[in-house]
């Protein structure tokens, strides 16, 4: 293989990986929007919610989250494996690996935060202690 091709596949790498990035970066800005808007909605309506409205915005909300999470932490894994290969290939991404179960426990745990948080705002907001 000549340098040409060599430097062509390293381009191409690095191209992948930077589209990865973005997409998985749409897709953080989705799940930040739609855990600070749930917070604003519990904050403005969640006291007068019913318990069937509750339960159903609790829900979806939930399953929204884990879907959401989910694809970060896969497009983040498709980059991981992608700077692994360019490491192999002898690129200059040493130091940008993450073992893989360190990224998925990592990110699941991090991304989880929000949502977790914005489930218990709502809670505190539809329980409110009576002092």
């Amino acid at each position: 293989m000549t340098q040409y091709e060599i430097d062509d596949r390293l381009q191409q790498l690095a191209s992948n990986i930077i589209e990865l990035n973005a997409v998985q970066a749409s897709h953080i800005a989705i799940y930040l929007s739609v855990v600070f808007g749930f917070i604003a909605a519990a904050y403005v309506a969640g006291a007068k919610l019913t318990r069937f409205q509750a339960g159903i915005t609790y829900v979806v909300f939930t399953l929204f989250s884990v879907f959401e999470i989910s694809r970060i932490v896969s497009y983040g894994l498709g980059v991981n494996a992608l700077v692994k290969q360019g490491i192999e290939w002898g690129s200059g991404f040493d130091g940008q690996y993450i073992e893989p179960t360190v990224r998925i426990i990592a990110g699941t745990g991090l991304w989880s935060v929000g949502a977790i948080g914005a489930l218990l705002f709502m809670w505190s907001v539809r329980h409110p202690k009576t002092e």
